[in-house]
């Protein structure tokens, strides 16, 4: 999938937690509030972001789709918070 416009193409950043007995649950939970994704696509008109960034976010302001089987999220440049350092 290519974004348009300003729209980045992400995933949540995969969570592993653990349970009492020591299985270890992964997945992604596309919840409210700012999360770390990671850039899959972006589009034409993105200046600050490249794919493979880690990124900061607002689920709440974002587009769940699913892409090939996998969750992803639509969300537009001004909603990302920041980047993280590599």
């Amino acid at each position: 999938m290519k974004p348009l416009k300003d729209y980045i193409l992400v995933g949540e950043k995969a969570k592993e937690e653990k349970t009492a007995s020591g299985l270890i649950l992964s997945g992604i939970d596309l919840d409210t509030g700012a999360k770390p994704a990671e850039v899959v696509a972006i589009g034409p008109d993105v200046k600050d972001v490249t794919v493979g960034d880690t990124i900061a976010v607002r689920w709440d302001k974002a587009l769940a789709i699913t892409v090939k089987g996998a969750q992803r999220a639509l969300v537009s440049e001004e909603h990302v918070a920041g980047i993280f350092d590599k």
